[in-house]
């Protein structure tokens, strides 16, 4: 199970439906502790400017074998979302997740 703690990086791209990718990185020492199982990452987006200042909050939690995300990226992500551990792009130093919103994918890569 993904252990937050030991998280060194996150990064996320949005596959919007008209195959435009936009891709997230996490800004450094930019990282809050919410709980022992709830973790806030900040991130700006490279290619787009998609608020005031440029950053994003995802924050990613574990619970119950599970690992749930929300971010102030959707106008509408004030609840947690599942995420799915992508096996085939997931090595021990890297996992991938994604989850699909209709015709959109976030896929997340945390790094450790």
């Amino acid at each position: 199970m993904l252990n937050l703690e030991k998280i060194k990086e996150v990064k996320f791209n949005y596959y919007d439906e008209n195959e435009y990718i936009y891709n997230f990185i996490m800004l450094e020492n930019r990282t809050e502790k919410i709980s022992d199982d709830e973790y806030r990452f900040y991130l700006i987006c490279e290619n787009t400017n998609v608020s005031a200042n440029g950053e994003v909050f995802l924050d990613l939690k574990v619970e119950a074998n599970e690992v749930t995300f929300k971010t102030d990226y959707f106008a509408n992500s004030f609840d947690y979302n599942n995420l799915q551990k992508v096996e085939e792009k997931s090595t021990e130093s890297n996992s991938f997740y994604s989850v699909c919103f209709g015709n959109d994918t976030l896929e997340i890569e945390v790094i450790l």
